[in-house]
């Protein structure tokens, strides 16, 4: 198999490069392990945990434009709601938990549309019967 004039001339200045790095007396190996070390990280970049108040309301906002909006997927809530998509998959698994959303696709295609309702919450059954 005949290798192409490119290649040859490739490996050709690869070999001249090795033999002037020999003869000046380091290796390319000598040469690359005189790398600066990488910074260290800062500490403390976690995220903060939400309250489950905050989930819900987040909640709400979220089923109200599913409900304006029909049919959207996650990407084009959060630029709607300018909220960014992680923050989102908490509360909207919680609505799709309690049946006030649906989805048609999977992955990235999963689209929202609004569920058959929420049942009724403990709070209120509570306050009901009382």
């Amino acid at each position: 198999m005949q290798r192409m004039p490119h290649v040859r001339r490739s490996v050709a200045e690869y070999r001249a490069l090795l033999e002037r790095k020999e003869s000046e007396g380091r290796t390319a190996k000598k040469a690359t392990s005189r790398r600066k070390a990488a910074p260290a990280r800062k500490k403390g970049g976690r995220r903060v945990r939400r309250s489950e108040e905050q989930i819900k309301a987040l909640g709400e906002k979220v089923m109200g434009y599913v409900s304006d909006n029909p049919g959207q997927r996650l990407e084009e809530i959060g630029q709607a709601m300018k909220i960014a998509t992680a923050e989102l998959k908490r509360p909207i698994a919680n609505l799709l938990d309690e049946k006030a959303l649906k989805t048609t696709g999977q992955k990235r295609g999963t689209k929202y549309f609004p569920g058959k309702g929420r049942p009724v919450r403990k709070k209120k059954a509570a306050a009901a019967t009382a």
